[in-house]
């Protein structure tokens, strides 16, 4: 279903005319990184203290949306 969402999203965005797909995830939520990685995002920086309760830093990811880059 995961898999199924985002690449919805991403043909929405591109049809749109977006250029990118960029988000953030938790740090420490190896898993969701995992799949994002494998759905051909890369780690694009990071953000400290981003997440409360409990405090956690996030990892930016994006691709982008046209095939020739």
């Amino acid at each position: 279903v995961g898999s199924a969402l985002l690449d919805a999203v991403s043909r929405w965005a591109a049809a749109g005319g977006a250029k990118r797909l960029q988000l953030e995830v938790r740090a420490g939520n190896i898993n969701a990184i995992r799949f994002y990685e494998r759905a051909g995002l890369i780690g694009e920086g990071s953000r400290r203290g981003y997440y409360r309760d409990p405090e956690e830093g996030s990892v930016l990811m994006g691709k982008s949306l046209y095939s020739s880059d």
